[in-house]
């Protein structure tokens, strides 16, 4: 990981959930779970980030004494101990000088965030830029105020009835690189403006930082933002799961106990063989019996770190057991099923979702793939056993962590890149290389994907796709190819910058491009059955635009982008979309050919946008 946490997404129309069965003996899943819990602690190893450039980021020192620390960054499994406090009151403030207390907390979030943003930001920016473009937030909160730089001057003025045109402050601009001077300066100008303007304190101290990092994030990109205190608990909480629980879900039986319809394969239920369709008839002690059901869930709930204990019946036969409430990473992956196929819906990326994969893949391998011991890469690599195929459903996947989508990709690739970043700062330059093997031996694989898919969900489908793994199946998508870092401030807010792009494994952006699918279904003119019939006789009707794209460069003009979208436009997620991936895989020759419509090699000129 280039930085332990990217982008993270919420997913707004994520997949229903789907059950999954594990009716085998525990000692045959405890196998399948040791052995998935390795290969991803081996692909954690093998899928480390080797970087473009060896240097290394030297200290960068400020002009100015006793400049401010720079803020922790944050790891996925990171959050702060202390609890979360919003730093500024809410509401009005009359006062007309800003409180010590909060001025003091506001002065240590700017500089530490500036010092974190100017070294890292994607594009360069000085000092006086972003400090200027926070005070221009002073006109945002109270129209009548006004900002002006020049002949080395920085101006505050207000506009009344009275006096228009009113100068409050002239304050000679610090030298460029000076942070400390240039944050007293952004700070005598907050203060000036709040003593002098009704209209801003009106809004609260709350309301000025928000507006300070809103204004200078408005001249970056969609991407990059200030979280309050409360708004980055509320991220963090969905980045690393807040849910203390023992994981399990029940369904409700009339007249009757409930059953477990749900397990959470991450909790100590699943780790203690509880299973799908056991009914449970006693929760610490008391019936469930014709208890409604929302009270018997509220019975697993309690304290974090206390005890609930189960007795379950299943086949006649009764099990107590006792576990443990945790705090459970939110479940990512949700396995289903289309015709002969396993399916597997990603909803986002979080920090299990590789070893999620990892453990329905093994789930797929049939019995006789594991060795004596237990060992199914050791028997994968005496007999290769493969599947009819895997579809991995990516639509409305809107990212999450970058790593966790590069250690996906290394359980379906023998080995090879499959994803770069590149940044200003030398930090931010990787080449996320693989290596490990193939989990289903070259079974065909198909990614399903709309215009919803983005980030980290894009890296998978392109890494999958530019090594003839798999075929992408859908519509463009979203083309969200930028990467964030994320800074902690001392309010316990978070800034989220922009410091890096990705890049697939045949050098193409993601961002602004996506990408484009072998067989699309929102082609205009072109029905998914000419594409399959075609494909059914080894041609691709959509070779030049797949061509074209992997062409695609930072420099290749927006114009030139935007006519290969549109030859395959974003789209929401259809019913249908399943079906015609389950189709594609069916042939082996259709499949073969929507493989081999991705260019080995960019040799020859891209051909020109037309359509198919």
């Amino acid at each position: 990981m280039s930085f332990a946490v990217f982008q993270p997404c919420t997913c707004l129309d994520a997949p229903r959930r789907a059950t999954f069965s594990h009716s085998s003996a525990l000692s045959a899943r405890a196998r399948l779970q040791a052995c998935a819990t390795a290969r991803i602690a081996m692909f954690l190893a093998l899928s480390l980030a080797v970087a473009i450039s060896q240097a290394q980021a030297a200290p960068r020192p400020l002009k100015s004494q006793s400049p401010p620390p720079s803020p922790p960054l944050l790891s996925a499994d990171a959050s702060p101990s202390v609890p979360v406090q919003a730093a500024n009151r809410e509401g009005a403030d009359t006062s007309p000088v800003l409180p010590a207390a909060q001025a003091a907390m506001i002065h240590n979030v700017i500089a530490s965030a500036l010092s974190f943003i100017q070294p890292r930001a994607l594009k360069a920016y000085t000092y006086p830029q972003l400090c200027l473009w926070g005070l221009q937030s002073l006109t945002a909160l109270d129209p009548g105020l006004g900002i002006h730089l020049g002949n080395g001057q920085l101006i505050l003025t207000q506009n009344t009835p009275l006096a228009p045109g009113t100068i409050l402050l002239t304050r000679p601009a610090p030298p460029a690189q000076d942070l400390k001077a240039w944050v007293n300066t952004v700070m005598v100008t907050l203060q000036t403006a709040w003593q002098h303007a009704p209209a801003l304190r009106q809004k609260g101290v709350s309301a000025l930082l928000p507006a300070f990092f809103q204004e200078i994030f408005s001249h970056f990109d969609p991407y990059s933002r200030y979280l309050s205190p409360q708004q980055a608990h509320d991220e963090r909480a969905y980045r690393q799961g807040d849910d203390y629980s023992i994981g399990v879900k029940l369904a409700e039986r009339p007249g009757r106990s409930p059953t477990i319809s749900a397990i959470n394969i991450n909790s100590p239920a699943w780790e203690n063989g509880l299973d799908i369709g056991q009914t449970v008839i006693m929760v610490d002690g008391r019936s469930t019996r014709n208890v409604p059901l929302d009270t018997v869930q509220n019975w697993l709930a309690g304290a974090p770190g206390s005890n609930v204990t189960l007795t379950v019946l299943q086949q006649g036969r009764r099990k107590t057991i006792t576990l443990p409430r945790l705090r459970l990473p939110p479940e990512t992956v949700f396995p289903d099923r289309q015709g002969p196929y396993t399916v597997l819906h990603i909803t986002h990326f979080s920090s299990q979702t590789a070893e999620e994969v990892s453990f329905y893949l093994s789930n797929l391998l049939p019995a006789t793939a594991q060795g004596d011991d237990g060992d199914v890469d050791r028997a994968l690599a005496e007999k290769k056993l493969r599947i009819p195929g895997l579809i991995i459903d990516l639509r409305g996947n809107h990212g999450g962590t970058l790593q966790q989508a590069v250690m996906t990709a290394a359980l379906l690739l023998d080995n090879g890149i499959a994803a770069t970043t590149e940044g200003r700062d030398p930090v931010a330059n990787h080449v996320w290389s693989v290596q490990g093997g193939d989990m289903l031996s070259g079974s065909p694989v198909a990614v399903v994907v709309d215009g919803g898919t983005a980030s980290a969900a894009e890296v998978l489908a392109a890494a999958l796709a530019d090594h003839r793994r798999a075929a992408v199946v859908g519509t463009s998508t979203f083309g969200k190819g930028l990467v964030q870092i994320i800074g902690q401030m001392p309010n316990h807010g978070e800034v989220f910058v922009t410091w890096s792009r990705n890049f697939a494994p045949l050098g193409w952006p993601i961002q602004g491009l996506g990408v484009f699918p072998q067989l699309c279904l929102s082609a205009p003119g072109l029905p998914a059955e000419a594409q399959l019939a075609a494909l059914a006789h080894g041609r691709n009707l959509l070779e030049v635009p797949l061509r074209q794209s992997r062409a695609v460069r930072v420099e290749t003009p927006v114009s030139e982008v935007l006519s290969i979208r549109a030859l395959c436009p974003a789209s929401g997620a259809d019913r249908d979309d399943l079906h015609q991936a389950a189709r594609l895989l069916s042939s082996s020759q259709a499949y073969q050919a929507a493989l081999a419509g991705i260019p080995d090699d960019l040799t020859s000129p891209a051909a020109p946008a037309a359509a198919p």
